[in-house]
């Protein structure tokens, strides 16, 4: 088995020439990396954000694997995103549950390592983030299914006051055996209608004439279009009259009064008839079956071999990994607990008596990951719509992350140090990655540019520094006795200077 490593490399890069040559990217990582470990020196929550950043960073690695069309590597992505990308949801969660403005602070760290972790494996940009997350899909239906099922046979498992009996054997009862004081003849016809058009469905499906004898076929064929003439005539008249029965009895203009009586009589006792509404529930049930089966066969006949593996695979992770999630709910739920919010606690202790360990560690999985599909969806669609363009959106992601926890470090209050140093380490780490990218798109990936890559990387660190010492000295002057007025339009002039500046910088 050839394992493909899930790192840029000068002949293989998922994000094509957006990602800047490697002697770049490891002055990125150190630069972002040294300045996010400074500003989040301040932060009361800086081992979480550590966690979290190097969550974020499998979770980047995991994504670039499902960029691949190896099974191998399909099965590994999947396996490690499934956990991984559940517990990134969960970190957010608890980070975003503390004091707003230090919660963005320290969301803005986590941004800018899983920026590191986007630069260094390719997972953002040209479509790769949004191929990763609908192969994922398939491995996360498994999951929510199983989620669902278990919830569903948990409540219905519990006794209730009201139907003294399972609440899923009731519900069963009540549709194919319905007690009240009028005749059930709304849901019958809706019943009705939905097991003719499915039946009629699994019909087209498969090969009745084909499989008659040869003599038999005429008539077979004959017998298959009556058969689906009558069941579409059937839905046809059934569908609306149940939909207007039902209307007419939810807003209470009583048990169907305005009709004949003996009309009533003849529908009430034909939907009262609890053999013909099971066999109708079974037909509907076992054509679905039918319908699911022959669909997926003649899929998998028609696909390739190559659009198997992206479907199949994860599918299969997915199973694997409710098992897991089975095998350790113990240790699952001492992690929900951990990161769930404190106000939360109590509602979390409750479902987990009335329903079960299980299955709320099958709930809370399910309902962390889809919120992580969320959030990737989310950035996959800010750069189909342009605000993270393919070319530098890694570092972009890296410095703009850095660049907002600096500003709001000055606006809770910490040292002016903690500022300065991290707005000029995003300005500069930014600065070295554009120029990288810049270098890869006209010398090409290969060039050896390494020097001038330096040369670049030391006179943006020795004006980021300059930077740094100027802005002490201004806030020294600033901290003498000047008018209100002068101190407003210096500030006002300086802030419209560096807006323009970096606009033009943007460009």
């Amino acid at each position: 088995m050839k394992l493909t490593r899930p790192f840029v490399s000068p002949d293989r890069a998922a994000n094509g020439d957006a990602s800047p040559p490697e002697t770049s990217r490891l002055l990125v990582t150190a630069i972002v990396g040294a300045g996010v470990l400074f500003v989040g020196s301040q932060s009361t929550v800086f081992g979480q954000v550590v966690e979290t950043s190097l969550t974020a960073f499998v979770v980047a690695v995991a994504l670039s694997l499902l960029n691949e069309d190896e099974p191998e590597m399909l099965a590994i992505g999947c396996l490690l995103l499934a956990p991984a990308g559940a517990s990134l949801a969960g970190d957010l969660i608890s980070i975003a549950s503390g004091p707003p403005i230090r919660a963005l602070r320290a969301l803005a760290l986590v941004v800018a390592s899983g920026g590191l972790g986007v630069l260094w494996t390719g997972s953002l940009g040209n479509r790769t983030l949004t191929v990763a997350i609908s192969r994922f899909g398939y491995a996360l239906f498994p999951l929510s299914v199983t989620a669902l099922g278990a919830m569903v046979w948990q409540v219905g498992a519990v006794e209730t006051a009201a139907v003294g009996e399972p609440v899923l054997a009731g519900l069963w009862e009540e549709l194919v055996a319905p007690s009240g004081p009028g005749p059930r003849i709304a849901d019958f016809l809706l019943l009705l209608a939905v097991s003719a058009y499915v039946v009629r469905a699994a019909i087209d499906r498969l090969p009745v004439a084909e499989l008659a004898r040869n003599r038999n076929v005429e008539r077979r064929v004959e017998q298959v279009r009556t058969a689906r003439k009558t069941l579409r005539k059937t839905y046809r008249l059934a569908a609306p009259a149940g939909i207007l029965l039902g209307i007419l009895a939810l807003v209470g203009a009583g048990h169907y009064e305005a009709l004949p009586g003996p009309v009533v009589a003849l529908l009430g006792g034909i939907a009262s008839l609890s053999l013909l509404r099971t066999l109708l529930v079974f037909a509907f049930a076992g054509s679905l079956v039918v319908i699911t089966v022959v669909d997926a066969l003649l899929w998998a006949r028609n696909a390739a071999a190559s659009d198997l593996a992206p479907r199949i695979v994860p599918f299969a992770s997915g199973l694997a990994f409710v098992a897991a999630v089975v095998l350790f709910t113990e240790p699952v739920l001492a992690r929900v607990r951990d990161r769930t919010p404190a106000i939360a606690i109590p509602v979390l202790e409750e479902l987990v008596r009335v329903v079960g360990e299980t299955p709320v560690a099958l709930l809370v999985v399910s309902a962390t990951l889809l919120l992580f599909t969320v959030l990737a969806g989310a950035v996959a669609v800010l750069g189909w719509l342009g605000f993270l363009t393919d070319r530098v959106a890694p570092v972009s992601v890296a410095s703009s992350g850095l660049f907002v926890a600096a500003l709001v470090s000055g606006v809770i209050g910490d040292r002016s140090v903690v500022v300065y140093v991290g707005v000029a380490t995003a300005i500069v780490a930014w600065d070295v990655g554009e120029f990288g990218v810049g270098v890869t798109e006209e010398l090409g990936r290969n060039a050896w540019s390494r020097q001038g890559e330096l040369t670049h990387a030391l006179t943006s660190a020795a004006v980021g520094v300059g930077t740094v010492l100027s802005a002490f000295a201004l806030h020294g002057l600033m901290r003498r006795s000047i008018p209100e007025g002068t101190l407003a339009a210096a500030g006002a002039v300086a802030a419209f200077v560096g807006t323009l500046l970096l606009l033009s910088r943007l460009r």
